[in-house]
């Protein structure tokens, strides 16, 4: 993404009219995250996240790929933490659609869930990666 900011790409296709109008990250949260901790644990934090976000995500694609309502909501439940801490508010709201509706057992809106997050995650990803 040459000559843009990867925070202000904007996810699309998602559930919930935030992900049209918020951008993957936000930078408030994320300046606010750089200035409450030092700089190495920023770097160390930079360089854990995205992989801890991908097996958050792996993790609810294989529950609802088995219909595992439960284990969907933990890892939807821990995924609305982890996106949320970051700043990457869309990801995490999807993340709380998609536990409501494993509570509900809705599975059709699971199903629309778990592909919004799929088109929003790598965007996210990507602007958590860039994250300076």
């Amino acid at each position: 993404m040459q000559g843009t900011n990867a925070a202000d790409v904007r996810p699309t296709g998602a559930i919930g009219d935030y992900s049209m109008s918020v951008s993957v990250v936000d930078e408030k949260r994320l300046a606010a995250l750089r200035a409450s901790i030092d700089a190495a644990d920023f770097q160390e934090l930079r360089a854990r996240v995205p992989a801890l976000l991908e097996a958050r995500i792996a993790g609810l694609r294989r529950a609802a790929a088995h219909g595992d309502f439960t284990a969907l909501e933990h890892e939807a439940h821990a995924l609305i933490s982890a996106a949320g801490n970051l700043g990457a508010k869309p990801l995490s709201a999807l993340a709380a659609e998609l536990e409501i509706s494993a509570s509900r057992r809705d599975r059709a809106a699971i199903a629309k869930i778990v592909c919004a997050i799929d088109d929003n995650a790598p965007l996210t990803l990507a602007a958590l990666r860039a994250m300076v």
